[in-house]
């Protein structure tokens, strides 16, 4: 199952309730980019559950679930 990389339900409830809370503009000044091919990490983990490159496309487009404007 894909727990860490699908805008669940829960995500949902939270980005909702985060709404009235967090201006509509945000900067984020961080962001996880990787290949997993370099974290050699094998088994169940987080790292092995999204995609095989994230990049700022995949961060910019995941980003739009939680901050849609």
């Amino acid at each position: 199952m894909n727990r860490n990389w699908s805008f669940t339900e829960n995500d949902e409830r939270m980005a909702s309730e985060l709404s009235g809370i967090i201006p509509s503009e945000v900067f984020d000044a961080h962001a996880h980019i990787y290949r997993k091919e370099d974290l050699n990490i094998s088994g169940e983990s987080f790292w092995n559950e999204g995609p095989e490159t994230v990049d700022i496309a995949v961060w910019e487009r995941e980003m739009k679930n939680f901050f849609p404007g």
